[in-house]
């Protein structure tokens, strides 16, 4: 199975199957693409990070790669001041690709107007290779 089609069926059942919310559902997967084992301590706390939708707070999605950055930067000793610059363009990448940063304007509806669930799995597939991408270009050459 390639790594797009990879992609498309874990995130899938990370929604449906594993109920797992946007921040799990993508630290969950890059991790198990680049073969880091997250403790549970840290997939306790992810559960908190859907974007929390009417609230319109910052992406599920990018709260998750943003730890998931962090997490695979610390596994291959960059330091924090090379880091911070990685988290930095990450985000200005990540609005610039997809227009904002906040989570109902990225799903474009809300929970408490009647959000079916998980309205941003495409969303999601999106910004798993997103970030692949940016690790590539970014952190791994």
């Amino acid at each position: 199975m390639n790594l797009h089609n990879f992609i498309d069926k874990e995130v899938h059942e990370n929604y449906w199957e594993r109920d797992y919310n946007c921040a799990t559902n993508i630290l969950m997967l890059l991790s198990e693409i680049e073969g880091i084992k997250l403790d549970k301590q840290v997939l306790y706390s992810v559960s908190g990070l859907h974007g929390v939708d009417p609230m319109i707070a910052q992406c599920g999605l990018l709260s998750g790669g943003l730890m998931f950055l962090g997490i695979y930067a610390r596994e291959k000793n960059i330091p924090n001041s090379q880091l911070s610059k990685y988290y930095y363009d990450y985000s200005k990448y990540f609005q610039r690709k997809f227009g904002d940063t906040g989570c109902q304007n990225l799903n474009g509806n809300s929970k408490s107007l009647g959000l079916k669930p998980y309205a941003c799995e495409d969303l999601t597939k999106d910004v798993v290779e997103f970030t692949i991408n940016f690790i590539e270009k970014n952190i791994k050459n």
